[in-house]
């Protein structure tokens, strides 16, 4: 069966649409945000969504058309929407627990892709030379991604217990660091300068 060239480019180019849209629709927000707290923790959330982007772009860019084929890969894909979404909405209200919890849910989302992946890459990506340089990376955001989730698990737990300042310190200080990872492990393999 031949594979049609304006399949691949669709999903890529609805996906870039589907996270400029949540962008560009969450902008509006900043105009009712008056408290500090919540300005820095909504900011951070464009971040956040920035850095899921260049990932998407970074595995796309590694990938290719192995995981681009997969109707799977596709429903995971509008997923990870969906939860960034409902993660930028409740950021919006400073709902921050909840949106700690969308965040987390994504890392989950991360996680399972990671494992289908990490099974179906030797069968699909056979012979192919890059095989083993994406499975490293595939163990590498395994890796990375369990970083976050236990202190995100962490967070959720004790959100009775911590002041909200501390919270949202703790949470974007263990991103920064998610950040720090992907960059060191070239999951996003972008020059810092």
């Amino acid at each position: 069966m031949e594979y049609h060239e304006e399949q691949y480019g669709f999903a890529s180019l609805l996906f870039d649409s589907l996270f400029g849209l949540v962008i560009y629709f969450s902008l509006d927000s900043f105009l009712e945000i008056t408290e500090p707290l919540h300005l820095i923790f909504y900011l951070f959330t464009l971040v956040v969504v920035i850095h899921w982007w260049l990932m998407f772009k970074s595995a796309s860019e590694m990938f290719g058309k192995i995981t681009q084929r997969s109707a799977t890969n596709i429903v995971l894909n509008i997923i990870y929407i969906i939860v960034i979404q409902y993660y930028i909405l409740m950021a919006a209200v400073f709902a921050y627990n909840q949106a700690i919890i969308f965040v987390f849910i994504l890392f989950m989302v991360d996680l399972l892709w990671c494992l289908l992946w990490a099974r179906l890459l030797p069968k699909r990506a056979q012979g192919h030379k890059h095989l083993p340089t994406m499975l490293v990376e595939i163990f590498n955001i395994i890796k990375s991604n369990m970083v976050v989730v236990f202190v995100l698990l962490f967070l959720i737990i004790a959100n009775k217990f911590l002041p909200t300042w501390l919270y949202v310190f703790i949470f974007i200080a263990d991103y920064i660091v998610y950040i720090v990872i992907t960059f060191k492990y070239k999951i996003i393999d972008l020059k810092v300068v």
